[in-house]
């Protein structure tokens, strides 16, 4: 049974066999840019979402950190000033002086 002659042409055509080297050059060259381009829109979109879920994630948690950093702050003053007012100066100065260090 032989095949028919429409189709070699149609595998011919799908195959690129029937054209010049330079237009197949440029259509291995179109068919780069078209696959780098699709890559980048995808890389651009899990960066934009990563972006989007950790801004989310800080926005949740960043409220609760200093929440908790201004309550174990006020229990440890609380402390101290019941351990007397010498060593609560002694801490105002050495926090003064980290903090002066920092800045």
């Amino acid at each position: 049974m032989r095949t028919p002659k429409l189709f070699w042409r149609f595998i011919n055509l799908v195959t690129f066999t029937d054209i010049p080297i330079w237009q197949k050059i440029f259509l291995f060259a179109g068919g780069g840019i078209v696959w780098f381009i699709i890559i980048a829109l995808v890389g651009f979109g899990a960066i934009t979402y990563v972006n989007s879920s950790s801004h989310m994630l800080t926005d949740q948690i960043v409220p609760q950190i200093k929440a908790s950093q201004k309550l174990i702050i006020n229990m440890i003053l609380t402390r101290l000033l019941k351990m007397g007012p010498q060593v609560w100066h002694l801490v105002r100065q050495k926090i003064r002086l980290v903090a002066s260090k920092q800045i």
